[in-house]
Order: structure tokens, then sequence, then C-alpha cells
């Protein structure tokens, strides 16, 4: 008597690819996940016993990406297209490959890099007047970081995200500050 044992393994840790490579704000994105197994096909298989692929976010909360699925030779696909939001900068992707039964799973994660424009844009500290030596700092977020800009109505600039106030102001009340970066520029006026 002979006993047949149909073996699958986990060929290959899972990889992940991105479409475009460079992930820009309200473009379109293809996340795909992909991992190889050896053993008998699908077919030959229990549902427990087959491999699963899955691809999820990581963030607070973690939500697993429907994505569409293919097996092609031995690989497993899971393809998923979106829109990239700025907020998802340094979001994690993970894709999960593993089996049921024997209970075993392999994790692969990617670090999403997001360029967007500078947002946020606001200034430290807040008050409607200040004196000579007083510092105005502006603040932004953006990927790639932004440099800023004050000017001011008469055309004086300084560059940095600090504005000094100083005696060579006088008359000079109202400064911009302008956050760019090489997306897109932003800016917020206050008056100085």
């Amino acid at each position: 008597m002979f006993l047949i044992i149909k073996l699958l393994f986990l060929a290959e840790n899972p990889t992940i690819k991105l479409q475009p490579s460079v992930l820009i704000e309200n473009g379109t994105a293809v996340f795909q996940c992909e991992a190889k197994y050896g053993g008998p096909g699908k077919e030959n298989m229990t549902a427990d016993h087959f491999p699963y692929l899955k691809m999820f976010y990581t963030h607070d909360p973690a939500v697993e990406l429907l994505a569409v699925d293919k097996t092609v030779n031995h690989i497993l696909i899971k393809e998923y297209t979106t829109t990239i939001n700025g907020n998802m900068d340094e979001w994690k992707l993970s894709c999960e490959f593993g089996t049921n039964q024997p209970r075993k799973k392999v994790t692969k994660d990617e670090t999403l890099n997001i360029l967007y424009h500078p947002r946020n844009i606001s200034y430290e500290p807040k008050g409607s007047k200040y004196l000579v030596t007083n510092k105005i700092t502006c603040f932004a977020k953006g990927n790639p970081a932004p440099i800023f800009e004050w000017r001011g109505e008469t055309g004086n600039v300084q560059h940095g995200s600090i504005l000094n106030i100083t005696k060579d102001m006088i008359g000079d009340n109202k400064w911009t500050c302008t956050a760019r970066n090489s997306i897109e520029g932003k800016s917020k006026q206050i008056d100085v």
C-alpha cells in the first residue's frame, strides 16, 4: 500500500511592486503583490491548504484592500488600483502570504512615499501686534519638505521659515509666508 502526500510549500517571500515608482498626490497608482508557491495546483487542493495572499494598509486601523486576484504558473497575484492621497504618506502597504492548514504566513511591508504640496500652513506665535526683535515662525507639511519665504508688501524678502522683525520693517505691516516645494506652492498672509 502506498500513501501519496501532496506537499505545498511557500517558495518565496512575497514581493510588492508600485507603479508608478514615484507616487504623487492625486495621481493613479497600481499596487501589486506577488508570491510563488510550490506543490500541486489549486484544482488538487482543499481551500484550507491552498495558499492565500492578502494586501492591506497597516495604518490605524489596518484596512484590507479589495484587490483583484490572479493565479498564474504557481504565482499568486493581487493587484489594487487607487488614487493617491497625500495623507497616505508614510503608510505601510503590507502583503501577507500564507496557508490556513498548516498555519504559516510571511509578510512583506513597503512604506509609501507620497509626494504632496505644502499644506497646514500656520505660524507661531499668534498675536495681533509684534515688536522689534520678535520672531515669527512659519510651519507647513509637505513632501518634499517645503522651503519658506517671507515677503513684505513693500517688496522686502526674508528667506527661511523665521521672520525676524527689525526696526527697518516699520511701515511694512503685511507679510506673506509662502511654503513651496516641487509639487505646488501655497501661501498664508499675516499682518505684522
